[in-house]
C-alpha cells in the first residue's frame, strides 16, 4: 500500500471543516501507524513524540472548551448551571422562581443609588456564582436590581460564570483566586478595583459605591 493511501492529507482535514474530535482521531491514527508500520529510527521516534504532544494539547483544549461552555448538571436531584452564561439564563426555569422573586422584591437604597448613577457605566463586572448556592440566590438578584436602579446600560460588560457544587478544582478558582461564592468583581479599564465575597459588608449598594469611589474597600473574606 502506498504511503499516500496510508497517511491522511492535512489539507483534506482542513477543507472538511474538522472538529477537535476529528483532530484527536487523526493524531491517534497517525501515532498508531508510526508505532506499528515503521522501524524506530531516531527521526521517526522524534515525529512520534511530536504527535503525542499534539494529541495531549488537543485533548486538553477539548476538555477546557467543554468545561467552559454553558451546560447543566445535577446536584441533589436538581438542575444547576455550569459554565459561562448571562443574566437571561437566570430568568429561565427552574432558576426564575428565586431569581425573579429576589430581584423584584429588593428595595434599593435610593440615596446610595443616586450616587452610583454618576459613573456606574464606567465599570465592568464579573459575577461568579452557583445556582445551587443559597447566598448566590440571595445576593446575585439584588446585585442586578441595584444595577438596574442605578441605570447601568452596559449589559455586555457583565460576565457570569456558573460553578459546579464541587468547584475547588474548577478552572476559575485558580484564575480568580476564588474563595467563596458568590463573588462579584468590579473592573475599571481591565483592572480589578475590588470584590464582594459571599455577602456585602454593609449593603450591595454601599459596598459598590465604596469600590468605585476608590475608598479602599476590602472585604473581610478577601
Amino acid at each position: 500500500m502506498k504511503k499516500s493511501k496510508i497517511f491522511l492529507n492535512i489539507t483534506d482535514l482542513i477543507y472538511s471543516k474538522i472538529t477537535i474530535e476529528s483532530l484527536v482521531y487523526f493524531y491517534g491514527i497517525k501515532i498508531g501507524i508510526y508505532f506499528f508500520c515503521f522501524k524506530f529510527d531516531v527521526l521517526k521516534i522524534y515525529i512520534m513524540r511530536i504527535s503525542l504532544l499534539y494529541l495531549f494539547f488537543i485533548t486538553l483544549l477539548m476538555v477546557n472548551c467543554k468545561s467552559s461552555e454553558l451546560h447543566t448538571e445535577t446536584y441533589r436531584n436538581h438542575e444547576i448551571l455550569v459554565g459561562k452564561g448571562k443574566f437571561s439564563d437566570l430568568q429561565k426555569n427552574p432558576y426564575a422562581k428565586w431569581m425573579n422573586k429576589n430581584y423584584k422584591n429588593y428595595k434599593v437604597d435610593s440615596s446610595v443609588v443616586n450616587q452610583l448613577k454618576r459613573n456606574i457605566n464606567n465599570f465592568d463586572f464579573e459575577v461568579i456564582m452557583g445556582t445551587w448556592c443559597p447566598d448566590s440566590r440571595e445576593q446575585v438578584p439584588v446585585f442586578f436590581a441595584v444595577l438596574k436602579a442605578a441605570g447601568y446600560k452596559n449589559s455586555k460588560n457583565i460576565s457570569i460564570i456558573f460553578v459546579p457544587r464541587k468547584y475547588k478544582n474548577y478552572a476559575v478558582v485558580k484564575k480568580y483566586q476564588l474563595k467563596r461564592v458568590p463573588t462579584i468583581i468590579v473592573y475599571e479599564n481591565g483592572q480589578e478595583l475590588g470584590r464582594i465575597i459571599e455577602y456585602p459588608m454593609e449593603s450591595l449598594e454601599k459596598d459598590l459605591l465604596k469600590i468605585i469611589s476608590g475608598k479602599g474597600y476590602k472585604h473581610e473574606l478577601d
